[in-house]
């Protein structure tokens, strides 16, 4: 019997983990209820208040979502019907993607509007989207027409324009182009016209170069590798000297402005061993330096 009660135990463990679960995941799939009052608070905010709260996630353009206010009291609504009350009126939609709430633009449909108003004078301001701050000098053009520019301050004055239903043409130097179809509703009063930043970068355009060291440090302590080719760019009065051009080395010092001697940390002139092609050279200074010792 022993055998027959371990099956049944068993049994029994494995029908607790199977409910268990189902249990959870009618948990995980079951829509949080939402509650709270927003007052005044952007969407942006709400909707990151509500990804702390209820641990959920959303995928939006969150200054487009910063720009719009919202004044709602949520009650212990499903989290889809709280976000169709946030989104009322704001031209956005939402929908969920694989467990993520994106929040998106509604498609507007293109209905030919039928214009009330015909060469007439258009005059309206053009501005940053985030900062209100003027976007001098402008372009806005009228599409297949003349552009005119815009003055210091964003300000613009366009005469002529065929009809309240063109499209409008706005851009600027590092920011996107705005295509704006007019609307009669658009013309009450000056027209105020939001750009928006364009951050997009440019490829890579790689520089290579080669470097050209006029001296190079050796492995051992002090010992320093000169290249004559590139000393001899240096001004200097008479020919290329290498004596006088290791005076600009750190640590030597010349004995005068005309003199292609060196003191080396210190020492006097007559202390240096110069050595050429293992011949020990004396006298360096030729002619106060205007010839120089060696052939460079």
């Amino acid at each position: 019997m022993r055998p027959c009660g371990i099956h049944k135990a068993l049994l029994r463990y494995l029908w607790m983990m199977v409910f268990a679960l189902i249990f959870s995941t009618a948990q995980s799939q079951e829509e949080p209820m939402v509650s709270g009052r927003f007052k005044g608070e952007n969407l942006d905010r709400i909707f990151k208040q509500i990804k702390k709260e209820y641990q959920v996630k959303f995928a939006y353009d969150s200054r487009a979502m910063r720009k719009m206010i919202c004044d709602v009291d949520l009650l212990e609504i499903p989290l889809s019907k709280a976000l169709s009350v946030l989104l009322s009126g704001s031209g956005y939609a939402w929908k969920k993607i694989s467990g993520t709430y994106v929040i998106f633009p509604e498609q507007k449909t293109n209905e030919p509007v039928s214009p009330t108003r015909t060469n007439f004078t258009l005059e309206g301001a053009v501005v940053d989207a985030q900062s209100g701050e003027p976007l001098p000098y402008a372009t806005i053009q009228i599409r297949k027409t003349s552009a005119i520019s815009a003055n210091l301050e964003g300000r613009f004055t366009m005469f002529n324009v065929p009809s309240d239903t063109s499209v409008l043409v706005v851009s600027y130097i590092g920011y996107a182009v705005q295509n704006i179809r007019l609307s009669p509703e658009m013309l009450d009063g000056i027209a105020i016209i939001e750009l928006i930043q364009d951050r997009a970068l440019l490829p890579i355009a790689p520089v290579y170069g080669e470097q050209t060291r006029s001296v190079r440090m050796e492995s051992r302590v002090g010992d320093q590798l000169v290249n004559v080719e590139a000393l001899k760019s240096l001004p200097n009065f008479g020919e290329p000297d290498i004596i006088r051009s290791i005076q600009m080395l750190p640590g030597i010092n010349a004995t005068g402005e005309s003199s292609g001697s060196l003191n080396i940390r210190g020492g006097a002139s007559d202390e240096n061993l110069v050595i050429y092609d293992g011949f020990t050279i004396y006298h360096l200074d030729h002619f106060y330096g205007i010839f120089s010792a060696f052939n460079s």
